[in-house]
């Protein structure tokens, strides 16, 4: 006779509490954090960087790097400012992202096209413009506008090998993220935590991610006799959060009016992280049986 494979629950029928064992019984077969968002927080060291508010910063006497790798997957890119009087070339041909030892390029040699449609009126009429705090022209409309016509060219620009960066101004270079990938585990109790579960930590020799940025750079218009920064991170914690434990609304200015919004509450330059859907995981095994 084939065996039931059932955990037998109490004989509810003896007493006059019936409906509330089977409702016991049912919330003991319970699906848990299904489509549910959790964050998988990295925190890095790093080697040769100091934390100044916002930023990993290293600093020398021609220049000051600055890094904020807090982003979805990570975000290595760099600022460099360039502290002296004369002008800093950025090598981009001697300079990597290297990542557990695989050293990836910054210059690719790559040419951009885009379309750029310039309008043209029969009118001598001035359109007035603002300047966006976020760094971009708003063209109104023109006041009196008679004819218009629209001509489409494409614009093509070449990728600059070299990178001139003028006394007392900087540059972002950009290129990369850090991983995409998530450590995952067999226990529910870390992969759907209901606040934090710390995942691993790790140690600089140990870590099983390192990635660095080798910078090149010269005060020669062409690049020669570069001098090299080497900024070396790698994680030494990993961490699962909870949405409520990861983040938080409060009130935003926009404009004039407030605004509420769903902010981090856990990020900082020295961090970042990877979202994800909890899995539906059983955490029990019951039914009915004789």
């Amino acid at each position: 006779m084939r065996k039931n494979n059932f955990t037998r629950l109490p004989d509810c029928s003896r007493h006059s509490g019936r409906i509330v064992c089977i409702a016991l019984a049912s919330s003991a077969l319970m699906l848990s954090s299904c489509n549910k968002i959790y964050y998988q927080v990295f925190d890095v060291k790093a080697d040769n960087l100091v934390q100044r508010d916002n930023a990993l910063v290293y600093e020398n006497d021609d220049c000051r790097i600055s890094y904020n790798l807090w982003s979805e997957y990570g975000n290595p890119d760099f600022i460099v400012y360039n502290k002296t009087d004369k002008n800093i070339y950025l090598n981009l041909r001697e300079t990597f992202f290297i990542k557990n030892g695989m050293a990836n390029n910054y210059y690719k040699d790559r040419s951009y096209s885009q379309n750029v449609a310039q309008a043209y009126s029969a009118s001598n009429n001035y359109s007035p413009v603002s300047f966006l705090s976020a760094g971009f022209y708003n063209v109104a409309e023109q006041l009196k506008l008679t004819k218009k016509l629209t001509v489409t060219k494409t614009k093509t620009e070449k990728e600059e090998a070299v990178v001139c960066i003028p006394p007392h101004a900087y540059k972002i270079i950009s290129e990369y993220s850090v991983t995409t990938d998530r450590i995952e585990t067999c226990d529910s109790k870390i992969e759907t935590p209901k606040e934090t579960a710390e995942v691993k930590t790790f140690t600089g020799d140990n870590s099983n991610l390192k990635f660095s940025n080798r910078i090149a750079y010269s005060f020669d218009a062409e690049g020669k006799n570069p001098e090299y920064v080497d900024n070396t991170f790698y994680v030494s914690s990993v961490t699962n959060y909870s949405t409520k434990a990861a983040t938080e609304k409060r009130s935003l200015k926009e404009g004039c009016s407030d605004k509420k919004a769903k902010v981090f509450k856990i990020g900082g330059p020295d961090k970042f992280y990877i979202s994800y859907k909890g899995k539906s995981v059983v955490t029990g095994t019951y039914g009915f049986g004789q």
